[in-house]
């Protein structure tokens, strides 16, 4: 059985190297750091909406979630900017609510992408799956920009409490199956075995948006 000792030393010793790393990419930004605008190798297309036969023959009884992708015909052209030291992968958010992967960013680095207006994106890291930010926000919704300007999205980590942060370096350091045997409370183990979960944070993210939206109709009833 690992030790509450050994759990505490080995936490501490990766906080100082993860604090190391971050303070070495915080300083590494150079000219270099986005893919030139003309450049056709930084430049992605998204999917065109589906067409009325395909919505048809939906099952008229689903119920969409409300955080999904709009059909949209207004593009929007947008550079994602990873400003962090970690590999971020880059989720769009489609027509049904569900995230589609449109590959990784590597730190320091940049990406042109052609999206609509209403299409929501959300960025998490590549390894952990934790969620970053997005011009400090969780989710990022492309506007209309006229003269076809291109607009900057910034990703960079958030600011995790203490409590996050430890959770963060035991998964890193601990197997799963091993969480049970830590010498710490139940409920912690228990959070440790709930890993972060981009479907965990639509379901949250869909039901603040409908306690929302039920507030704003009661204010206009009253």
């Amino acid at each position: 059985m690992m030790s509450a000792a050994t759990f505490f030393f080995g936490c501490v010793f990766e906080l100082m190297t993860q604090s190391k790393q971050t303070l070495a990419g915080a300083f590494a930004h150079s000219a270099a750091f986005l893919t030139p605008p003309g450049s056709s190798s930084g430049l992605s297309a998204m999917p065109q909406p589906p067409e009325a036969g395909e919505r048809q023959q939906q099952q008229p009884q689903q119920q969409l979630p409300l955080v999904r992708s709009l059909i949209s015909r207004l593009p929007a052209q947008v550079l994602f900017c990873n400003r962090s030291p970690r590999t971020v992968q880059l989720l769009w958010i489609n027509f049904r609510g569900q995230p589609e992967s449109y590959g990784e960013l590597q730190p320091q680095t940049g990406r042109r992408m052609n999206t609509f207006v209403g299409h929501p994106w959300m960025f998490r890291d590549a390894e952990t799956d934790d969620p970053m930010l997005v011009n400090n926000k969780e989710m990022y919704l492309p506007n209309a920009l006229e003269n076809g300007q291109v607009s900057m999205v910034n990703i960079t980590l958030p600011v995790f409490s203490l409590r996050e942060r430890c959770l963060q370096v035991v998964r890193k350091l601990v197997r799963i199956e091993d969480f049970s045997r830590l010498e710490i409370a139940r409920s912690l183990q228990e959070d440790l075995a709930q890993k972060p979960s981009i479907h965990s944070d639509l379901r949250r993210i869909s039901q603040r948006v409908e306690q929302r939206l039920l507030q704003n109709r009661e204010a206009q009833n009253t």
